[in-house]
Protein backbone atom coordinates (compact mmCIF):
# COMPACT_ATOMS: atom_id res chain seq x y z
CA UNK A 1 0.00 0.00 0.00
CA UNK A 2 2.77 1.97 0.80
CA UNK A 3 3.84 1.79 -3.37
CA UNK A 4 0.39 2.71 -4.24
CA UNK A 5 0.26 5.70 -1.98
CA UNK A 6 3.66 7.18 -3.10
CA UNK A 7 3.33 6.73 -6.68
CA UNK A 8 -0.44 7.04 -7.39
CA UNK A 9 0.03 9.08 -9.85
CA UNK A 10 2.14 6.81 -11.58
CA UNK A 11 -0.38 4.12 -11.86
CA UNK A 12 -3.31 6.09 -12.75
CA UNK A 13 -0.55 7.75 -16.00
CA UNK A 14 -0.29 3.75 -17.07
CA UNK A 15 -4.16 3.61 -17.01
CA UNK A 16 -4.72 6.12 -19.12
CA UNK A 17 -2.01 5.63 -21.51
CA UNK A 18 -3.35 2.06 -22.05
CA UNK A 19 -6.85 3.36 -22.68
CA UNK A 20 -5.76 5.95 -25.07
CA UNK A 21 -3.62 3.11 -26.94
CA UNK A 22 -6.91 0.66 -26.76
CA UNK A 23 -8.76 3.46 -28.04
CA UNK A 24 -6.67 4.46 -31.08
CA UNK A 25 -6.01 0.64 -32.31
CA UNK A 26 -9.94 0.24 -32.15
CA UNK A 27 -10.05 3.18 -34.51
CA UNK A 28 -7.21 2.36 -37.12
CA UNK A 29 -9.01 -1.33 -36.96
CA UNK A 30 -12.35 0.23 -37.93
CA UNK A 31 -10.52 2.62 -40.73
CA UNK A 32 -8.86 -0.79 -42.28
CA UNK A 33 -10.15 -2.13 -46.06
CA UNK A 34 -12.32 -5.31 -45.90
CA UNK A 35 -10.81 -7.74 -48.40
CA UNK A 36 -13.65 -8.92 -50.54
CA UNK A 37 -15.48 -11.93 -50.10
CA UNK A 38 -16.88 -14.18 -53.44
CA UNK A 39 -20.19 -15.33 -51.83
CA UNK A 40 -21.98 -18.25 -54.18
CA UNK A 41 -25.58 -18.18 -54.56
CA UNK A 42 -27.62 -21.61 -55.32
CA UNK A 43 -29.09 -20.15 -58.68
CA UNK A 44 -32.89 -20.19 -58.84
CA UNK A 45 -34.07 -23.73 -60.51
CA UNK A 46 -35.37 -24.03 -63.98
CA UNK A 47 -38.42 -25.35 -64.02
CA UNK A 48 -38.13 -26.56 -67.40
CA UNK A 49 -34.60 -28.31 -66.50
CA UNK A 50 -35.98 -29.23 -63.04
CA UNK A 51 -38.76 -31.42 -64.91
CA UNK A 52 -36.10 -33.15 -67.33
CA UNK A 53 -33.90 -33.94 -64.56
CA UNK A 54 -37.18 -35.27 -62.80
CA UNK A 55 -37.95 -38.01 -65.55
CA UNK A 56 -34.02 -38.68 -65.73
CA UNK A 57 -33.69 -40.22 -62.43
CA UNK A 58 -37.02 -41.70 -62.07
CA UNK A 59 -36.60 -45.44 -62.84
CA UNK A 60 -37.51 -47.05 -66.60
CA UNK A 61 -40.30 -49.29 -66.42
CA UNK A 62 -39.77 -52.12 -68.70
CA UNK A 63 -43.53 -53.53 -69.75
CA UNK A 64 -43.04 -57.52 -69.84
CA UNK A 65 -45.75 -59.64 -72.09
CA UNK A 66 -45.53 -63.39 -71.74
CA UNK A 67 -45.15 -65.53 -75.17
CA UNK A 68 -45.22 -61.77 -76.70
CA UNK A 69 -43.40 -60.95 -79.71
CA UNK A 70 -41.18 -57.80 -79.46
CA UNK A 71 -43.72 -55.19 -81.20
CA UNK A 72 -46.34 -56.76 -79.09
CA UNK A 73 -44.06 -55.77 -76.09
CA UNK A 74 -43.77 -52.33 -76.97
CA UNK A 75 -46.90 -51.80 -78.07
CA UNK A 76 -47.84 -52.96 -74.44
CA UNK A 77 -44.53 -50.53 -73.03
CA UNK A 78 -46.50 -47.74 -74.81
CA UNK A 79 -49.68 -48.37 -73.75
CA UNK A 80 -48.85 -48.18 -69.94
CA UNK A 81 -46.57 -45.36 -70.41
CA UNK A 82 -49.70 -43.27 -71.91
CA UNK A 83 -52.03 -44.29 -69.18
CA UNK A 84 -49.28 -42.88 -66.63
CA UNK A 85 -49.04 -39.72 -68.29
CA UNK A 86 -52.26 -38.85 -68.95
CA UNK A 87 -53.23 -40.41 -72.64
CA UNK A 88 -49.52 -38.97 -73.47
CA UNK A 89 -47.11 -41.39 -75.52
CA UNK A 90 -43.81 -40.66 -74.26
CA UNK A 91 -42.61 -42.39 -77.15
CA UNK A 92 -43.37 -39.17 -79.06
CA UNK A 93 -41.00 -37.23 -76.66
CA UNK A 94 -38.18 -39.29 -78.59
CA UNK A 95 -38.59 -39.14 -82.07
CA UNK A 96 -36.30 -41.80 -83.81
CA UNK A 97 -36.08 -43.24 -86.88
CA UNK A 98 -34.64 -46.51 -86.62
CA UNK A 99 -35.05 -47.37 -90.10
CA UNK A 100 -32.95 -44.23 -90.58
CA UNK A 101 -30.15 -45.12 -88.17
CA UNK A 102 -30.31 -48.59 -89.90
CA UNK A 103 -29.63 -47.39 -93.08
CA UNK A 104 -26.83 -45.03 -92.09
CA UNK A 105 -25.54 -47.62 -90.35
CA UNK A 106 -25.46 -50.27 -93.56
CA UNK A 107 -23.79 -46.93 -95.65
CA UNK A 108 -21.13 -46.29 -93.26
CA UNK A 109 -20.44 -50.05 -93.24
CA UNK A 110 -20.05 -50.14 -97.08
CA UNK A 111 -17.63 -46.87 -97.19
CA UNK A 112 -15.65 -48.58 -94.77
CA UNK A 113 -15.33 -51.74 -97.24
CA UNK A 114 -14.83 -49.47 -100.25
CA UNK A 115 -12.11 -47.91 -98.32
CA UNK A 116 -10.28 -50.91 -97.32
CA UNK A 117 -10.91 -52.61 -100.90
CA UNK A 118 -8.60 -49.97 -102.23
CA UNK A 119 -5.46 -51.57 -100.64
CA UNK A 120 -4.95 -55.21 -101.10
CA UNK A 121 -4.60 -57.21 -97.67
CA UNK A 122 -1.12 -58.90 -96.73
CA UNK A 123 -1.20 -62.47 -97.48
CA UNK A 124 0.36 -64.59 -94.71
CA UNK A 125 4.53 -65.36 -95.38
CA UNK A 126 4.87 -62.20 -97.19
CA UNK A 127 6.26 -59.84 -95.08
CA UNK A 128 9.08 -62.67 -94.06
CA UNK A 129 11.03 -61.47 -96.93
CA UNK A 130 9.39 -58.57 -97.98
CA UNK A 131 8.93 -54.95 -96.60
CA UNK A 132 5.66 -53.71 -95.08
CA UNK A 133 3.30 -51.90 -97.60
CA UNK A 134 3.59 -48.22 -97.11
CA UNK A 135 -0.01 -48.13 -96.51
CA UNK A 136 0.75 -49.91 -93.46
CA UNK A 137 3.74 -48.57 -92.33
CA UNK A 138 2.96 -44.99 -92.67
CA UNK A 139 0.95 -43.65 -89.87
CA UNK A 140 -2.50 -42.11 -91.06
CA UNK A 141 -1.53 -42.52 -95.07
CA UNK A 142 -4.13 -42.12 -97.30
CA UNK A 143 -4.42 -43.51 -100.89
CA UNK A 144 -2.25 -41.66 -103.65
CA UNK A 145 0.63 -39.96 -100.73
CA UNK A 146 3.28 -42.07 -101.78
CA UNK A 147 1.98 -43.77 -105.25
CA UNK A 148 5.35 -45.25 -106.31
CA UNK A 149 4.93 -46.70 -103.45
CA UNK A 150 2.10 -48.34 -103.39
CA UNK A 151 2.36 -49.96 -107.06
CA UNK A 152 5.75 -51.39 -105.86
CA UNK A 153 3.67 -52.79 -103.12
CA UNK A 154 0.58 -53.80 -105.13
CA UNK A 155 2.74 -55.51 -107.74
CA UNK A 156 4.91 -58.14 -105.23
CA UNK A 157 1.39 -58.70 -103.26
CA UNK A 158 -0.51 -59.89 -106.90
CA UNK A 159 3.30 -61.85 -107.57
CA UNK A 160 2.86 -63.29 -104.81
CA UNK A 161 -0.37 -64.49 -104.43
CA UNK A 162 0.10 -65.98 -108.04
CA UNK A 163 2.56 -68.18 -106.67
CA UNK A 164 5.80 -66.67 -107.57
CA UNK A 165 7.43 -65.78 -104.06
CA UNK A 166 11.20 -65.88 -104.47
CA UNK A 167 11.56 -62.48 -104.52
CA UNK A 168 12.98 -60.35 -101.66
CA UNK A 169 11.44 -56.91 -102.07
CA UNK A 170 11.39 -54.75 -105.43
CA UNK A 171 12.12 -51.38 -107.09
CA UNK A 172 10.35 -49.08 -108.78
CA UNK A 173 12.54 -47.45 -111.70
CA UNK A 174 10.99 -44.14 -113.01
CA UNK A 175 12.90 -43.58 -115.53
CA UNK A 176 11.17 -46.48 -117.21
CA UNK A 177 7.68 -46.97 -114.87
CA UNK A 178 8.35 -50.43 -114.08
CA UNK A 179 8.70 -52.50 -110.77
CA UNK A 180 11.09 -54.80 -110.85
CA UNK A 181 11.17 -57.90 -108.19
CA UNK A 182 14.29 -58.65 -106.64
CA UNK A 183 15.99 -62.07 -106.72
CA UNK A 184 19.58 -63.57 -105.80
CA UNK A 185 21.58 -63.53 -107.97
CA UNK A 186 19.45 -61.50 -110.60
CA UNK A 187 20.67 -58.26 -112.22
CA UNK A 188 18.55 -55.76 -114.01
CA UNK A 189 20.83 -53.26 -116.02
CA UNK A 190 20.76 -51.38 -118.48
CA UNK A 191 23.22 -52.03 -121.95
CA UNK A 192 25.40 -49.53 -123.69
CA UNK A 193 28.00 -50.29 -126.50
CA UNK A 194 31.70 -49.83 -124.82
CA UNK A 195 34.90 -49.08 -126.98
CA UNK A 196 37.56 -51.48 -126.00
CA UNK A 197 41.19 -50.20 -126.33
CA UNK A 198 44.58 -51.92 -126.82
CA UNK A 199 47.48 -51.13 -124.20
CA UNK A 200 48.82 -47.85 -126.24
CA UNK A 201 44.87 -46.37 -126.54
CA UNK A 202 44.19 -48.04 -129.62
CA UNK A 203 40.19 -48.32 -130.37
CA UNK A 204 40.37 -52.01 -131.34
CA UNK A 205 36.39 -52.65 -131.30
CA UNK A 206 33.25 -52.53 -129.52
CA UNK A 207 31.81 -54.45 -127.15
CA UNK A 208 28.44 -54.78 -124.55
CA UNK A 209 28.36 -53.26 -121.14
CA UNK A 210 26.52 -52.50 -118.32
CA UNK A 211 25.58 -49.26 -117.51
CA UNK A 212 22.86 -48.65 -114.36
CA UNK A 213 21.92 -51.93 -112.34
CA UNK A 214 19.44 -52.86 -109.88
CA UNK A 215 19.88 -56.02 -107.77
CA UNK A 216 20.15 -57.34 -104.04
CA UNK A 217 24.17 -58.50 -104.14
CA UNK A 218 26.39 -56.06 -105.56
CA UNK A 219 29.44 -57.58 -108.16
CA UNK A 220 32.43 -56.22 -109.62
CA UNK A 221 32.98 -56.22 -113.40
CA UNK A 222 36.27 -55.25 -115.45
CA UNK A 223 36.03 -54.63 -119.05
CA UNK A 224 37.35 -57.69 -119.76
CA UNK A 225 34.28 -59.54 -117.97
CA UNK A 226 32.62 -58.44 -121.03
CA UNK A 227 34.46 -58.33 -123.55
CA UNK A 228 35.01 -62.53 -123.16
CA UNK A 229 32.20 -63.03 -121.25
CA UNK A 230 34.07 -64.35 -118.49
CA UNK A 231 31.42 -62.77 -116.35
CA UNK A 232 29.65 -66.21 -117.27
CA UNK A 233 32.53 -68.31 -115.75
CA UNK A 234 33.09 -65.54 -112.74
CA UNK A 235 29.67 -65.34 -111.51
CA UNK A 236 27.60 -68.62 -112.95
CA UNK A 237 24.88 -68.21 -110.74
CA UNK A 238 24.30 -64.72 -112.11
CA UNK A 239 21.42 -63.71 -114.46
CA UNK A 240 21.93 -60.50 -116.27
CA UNK A 241 18.43 -59.25 -117.44
CA UNK A 242 17.62 -55.79 -119.31
CA UNK A 243 15.37 -53.50 -117.98
CA UNK A 244 13.26 -52.91 -121.19
CA UNK A 245 12.86 -56.62 -121.41
CA UNK A 246 12.05 -57.09 -117.99
CA UNK A 247 9.71 -55.69 -115.26
CA UNK A 248 6.35 -55.36 -114.72
CA UNK A 249 4.67 -52.07 -115.77
CA UNK A 250 2.42 -51.52 -112.62
CA UNK A 251 -0.76 -49.89 -114.52
CA UNK A 252 -1.49 -52.44 -117.24
CA UNK A 253 -0.46 -55.44 -114.66
CA UNK A 254 -2.58 -55.06 -111.53
CA UNK A 255 -5.64 -54.07 -114.33
CA UNK A 256 -5.10 -57.59 -115.95
CA UNK A 257 -7.08 -60.58 -114.30
CA UNK A 258 -4.10 -62.89 -115.00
Amino acid sequence: MSFLKRHWLLVVGLVVLLCVALGVFLVWHANQPVEPKTVYLMPEPNPERAEILKRMTQPREVAYVPNASPDEATDALVSETSDATGGESSSQEHDFEYEDIESTLADNDEKTAEEKSEFPSVPAGFLENNPEPVWLSVPGYQKGDMPEHEKLAKVLIKLWNQGERDFHGGTYDPNFGKVYPLYPDVLYVTWYEATAYDVEGNAVGQYKSIGTRLGMWHYEFTPADFMTGAWKTKYPNLKILAKDDYGYDPDAFLTTND
